[in-house]
């Protein structure tokens, strides 16, 4: 009895190790901060406490600390020079992981371990990598082309009007070795769409989103723009009509 009440009251004390975010989402060759504390009521020294982080199906440590500094003889190759831990905020129980330049193969799961004097555990933080820009629009002679310069995974794109009918428009893609697809080209054009741009005024909408399911914001959107106002009243024809200004913002859509 007396050997079970000394354990509830040792783990008791113990502090947990948590995340702010457990299924965070990394933009390619952006960094991105894995989150990874432990609940602490006092600060404590470096030399008591140590730190480890891993990944599953990869070799090695991706960072670890101990015995009051960073140790990098048993780091994978992959995270050289691209993963830091920071010591001073360690102290307080922030063992938060900076990953520089992410890669597409940085994605996974990545697991905090902490042991201190004032308590530990782990915790798994599971990243998702992915690419994505807002486009920019070009209006030619006969069409409306729109370019995004980095997506992955692989976009589908989408035309539509004001009332949300899916207009004819050709797509584009290409990807660069690392499979992240570098220009997406979306064609609308103007002529074939005549009868719909006639007696209406028109707002084009480009739609990427992710085929990733399980995305926490399931697509990304970009807003309705103005581009070509045709005035009913009028037969002018559609090319005629008053070009809006041309500009775009990234929307997440949940």
């Amino acid at each position: 009895i007396v050997s079970g009440l000394i354990i509830i009251i040792l783990a008791r004390g113990l502090s947990s190790v948590r995340s702010f975010d457990k299924s965070p989402v990394a933009s390619l060759g952006e960094n991105q901060l894995l989150s990874c504390y432990l609940n602490m009521d006092q600060t404590t020294s470096l030399s008591r406490m140590s730190v480890t982080w891993t990944k599953s199906g990869v070799t090695g440590v991706v960072s670890e600390f101990k015995n009051g500094g960073t140790h990098f003889e048993d780091q994978n190759t992959q995270f050289k020079g691209r993963a830091a831990l920071f010591p001073a905020a360690l102290l307080t129980g922030n063992a938060s992981l900076l990953l520089s330049a992410v890669r597409s193969e940085d994605q996974g799961q990545y697991t905090c371990t902490i042991s201190s004097s004032s308590g530990g555990g782990t915790v798994s933080v599971e990243l998702r990598t992915g690419a994505f820009s807002a486009p920019s629009f070009t209006l030619s002679k006969d069409s409306l082309t729109a370019v995004a310069e980095q997506w992955f995974p692989e976009p589908s794109v989408t035309w539509t009007d004001q009332s949300g009918i899916v207009l004819n428009g050709n797509t584009s893609l290409k990807s660069n070795s690392a499979g992240v697809y570098s220009k997406c080209s979306a064609c609308f054009n103007m002529i074939n769409n005549y009868n719909a741009l006639f007696f209406i005024t028109l707002f084009w909408t480009l739609t990427l989103h992710s085929s990733w399911p399980e995305l926490p914001w399931g697509r990304l959107s970009v807003s309705r723009l103005p581009l070509c106002a045709i005035d009913s009243s009028s037969h002018h024809q559609p090319l005629m009509g008053k070009v809006g200004e041309v500009s775009s913002n990234l929307l997440l859509m949940y």
